[in-house]
């Protein structure tokens, strides 16, 4: 019994004490782990290189148990910083675009992965009909303003038998030209002056 109540007084002791220097503390840390950096991260290494199975089997048991309060934090997280990490995403990929394209389709093709991806997609598609929608209809309408080579290709290919690998760039050009003179006409048609109108200017 006293060497339970004596851990027990133990334990308080360093809960008072870290309370009452807790800046200290933090920041005597903060510099022990900077001044040795890579023998810590080098320890660490080697830990979980001699650990994994166990490591992986903890924190798998955690996320079970905590799921939601994990779910919560990250929800937080995100809404905190939502711009910082779109943003951070966003340079993410275009830094790594074609290393990300190539790891998505061999993951897609693997025989392995293939009915999983079909099935979590048919049930994303189902659970978020309206969304998806909205976001196609924000897509086209971001690519109609900027007429990207994407908006070309699906104006070529609609109803025909061509496909995206028909189109040449010249073609692109080409329509992108048209497209832009169409709309210049009809912006000036718009704005001007009819004959009646004319007349009372």
């Amino acid at each position: 019994m006293k060497r339970v109540r004596d851990k027990e007084k133990e334990r308080e002791y360093r809960q008072r004490h870290y309370a009452k220097n807790r800046e200290q503390i933090l920041e005597k840390n903060k510099r022990y782990r900077e001044e040795n950096r890579e023998q810590l991260l080098e320890k660490h290494k080697r830990y979980y290189k001699e650990n994994r199975e166990q490591i992986k089997a903890q924190q798998k048991r955690y996320v079970e148990e905590n799921s939601e309060q994990i779910r919560e934090i990250n929800k937080r997280h995100y809404e905190e910083n939502r711009e910082q990490i779109l943003e951070k995403q966003k340079r993410y990929y275009e830094e790594n675009r074609e290393q990300i394209l190539e790891k998505q389709k061999r993951y897609r093709e693997s025989a392995e992965n293939r009915e999983k991806t079909l099935e979590y997609m048919k049930r994303y598609r189902a659970k978020n009909r309206e969304k998806i929608r909205k976001h196609k209809a924000e897509i086209n309408r971001k690519e109609s303003a900027e007429i990207t080579d994407g908006y070309i290709k699906k104006i070529l290919t609609t109803k025909t038998q061509l496909t995206v690998k028909d189109i040449p760039q010249e073609l692109i050009e080409l329509k992108r030209a048209q497209i832009i003179a169409v709309r210049t006409v009809k912006k000036v048609s718009k704005h001007k002056p009819t004959n009646r109108s004319a007349l009372h200017a």
